[in-house]
């Protein structure tokens, strides 16, 4: 599904250091989860997610992992759209009809660009606190456990 909804309006032509840094790890859905996801599907999505049912034998991503990197590829191709404009703009002072529409298309970038930068900051640091918080919880457990050892 990341692929089909999210992944699929951008070129493929991922750098090789945005997969590597942003990777999604997977995990085999349970039966429960199969059917959580199934109901999702046929109740509230009308079948938007596909007339396939949901098994045990496919997988699940984090959230977070998925927005990760999801905005850092939204990121990098409105940089190069953001190029594209700059591009446009050089060669079209003649017209000034269109050097107009690209100067707009381009400030909408350069306003989306922002807003994406600003959600990745938010989420940047929700995953360092959610990492310190699930770092004391598993601190803490093990706190525990030799404790009751003790």
């Amino acid at each position: 599904m990341v692929q089909l909804k999210l992944l699929s309006k951008f070129p493929s032509d991922i750098p090789s250091e945005i997969t590597r840094k942003f990777t999604m790890s997977s995990f085999k859905m349970t039966v429960a989860e199969a059917w959580t996801f199934n109901s999702i599907n046929a109740v509230i999505r009308k079948f938007d997610l596909g007339c396939q049912l949901f098994t045990a034998n496919d997988e699940l991503v984090k959230l977070n992992d998925v927005q990760l990197f999801y905005l850092n590829v939204k990121l990098l191709n409105l940089y190069r759209v953001n190029k594209d404009y700059e591009k446009a703009i050089a060669t079209t002072e003649n017209n000034i009809q269109l050097l107009a529409t690209a100067m707009q298309l381009k400030e909408q970038v350069e306003s989306d660009i922002q807003a994406v930068r600003a959600e990745l900051g938010r989420l940047e640091k929700s995953y360092i606190v959610n990492n310190m918080t699930q770092g004391n919880t598993t601190q803490q457990q093990s706190q525990k456990i030799i404790s009751y050892q003790s």
